[in-house]
């Protein structure tokens, strides 16, 4: 049985977009609570122009990795999925070195 069978096409189409109205509002909500900007409310416009539910949770990903809402401006007017797709690569490999036990150094 196909989902659309099971679900009428309205249905999907509505609940797709309350996940990508939620997806936004949680990276502005990251945003706010990391940088305590009230100015993350002008990116707003900009997320909901992005139709991509998938671009919109690699963006949710970045938030919580970029060093400040200017770095997350810019990736929002770069080139996003490419751009994301590599700073989310980036994130998690310094976030891999950071849990990896470091060898002592010899006291000899």
């Amino acid at each position: 049985m196909s989902k659309s069978s099971v679900i009428p096409d309205f249905l999907q189409q509505g609940i797709e977009q309350d996940v990508r109205e939620r997806t936004i509002e949680g990276i502005l909500k990251v945003l706010e609570l990391r940088f305590g900007e009230s100015s993350v409310q002008t990116l707003k416009p900009m997320l909901e122009s992005i139709q991509e539910l998938q671009r919109l949770k690699d963006l949710w990903h970045a938030a919580c990795h970029v060093p400040s809402v200017d770095a997350f401006k810019r990736l929002l007017t770069s080139n996003g999925v490419e751009w994301c797709e590599r700073f989310v690569k980036i994130s998690q490999a310094l976030l891999d070195a950071k849990r990896k036990p470091t060898k002592p150094m010899d006291a000899s």
